[in-house]
């Protein structure tokens, strides 16, 4: 279908999917039940800082203290998230899943936020069910600190590193 871009309307040439936090889980959840539902899939996607297990099983959930969020908030939040559903649910907790037949991932999250071992975990089952993930945990780095650019030069780097990224999986016009 045409999209507008800065040359006008004109039909897209790719499409790629990602998030962070809350959203790097839905990255990876949408990226799952489009191939289960058979629909045209993207190129490409970019979960950051996921959330990857609602059964709270990652180590780092207990031992990181994290300066952004708090483990002690993750329960609270897969109870309103998953009130009904079992915690190991795939779409609900993407380190369940099977990542056969998708795109390749690049995941990113920070050396000192408690979910880098959600990110690690995924990255691993991605990799052990036929799928193609890059993993970078960055060193000294907090939960989602990609939001902090310009003040962190860490940040334009890992957005340098998604556009590397992207711009490796886009079709030649």
């Amino acid at each position: 279908p045409p999209s507008g871009g800065h040359d006008g309307e004109s039909g897209a040439r790719a499409t790629f999917v990602a998030g962070d936090s809350a959203g790097g889980t839905l990255t990876l959840s949408t990226v799952l039940a489009l191939r289960d539902r058979k629909k045209p899939l993207p190129l490409g996607a970019i979960p950051i800082s996921p959330v990857t297990d609602f059964a709270l099983e990652s180590e780092s959930l207990k031992t990181v203290h994290d300066p952004i969020i708090s483990a002690k908030t993750m329960p609270v939040f897969r109870d309103h998230y998953l009130p009904t559903h079992s915690p190991r649910e795939p779409l609900a907790s993407p380190v369940y899943a099977r990542f056969d037949g998708l795109p390749p991932f690049l995941i990113q999250a920070g050396e000192h936020e408690m979910l880098r071992d959600d990110a690690i975990r995924v990255a691993q089952r991605i990799r052990e069910t036929g799928g193609k993930a890059t993993l970078e945990i960055w060193k000294g780095m907090f939960h989602v600190f990609q939001s902090h650019d310009p003040l962190l030069p860490e940040a334009r780097e890992a957005f340098d590193h998604m556009a590397q990224f992207l711009r490796g999986l886009v079709p030649a016009p």
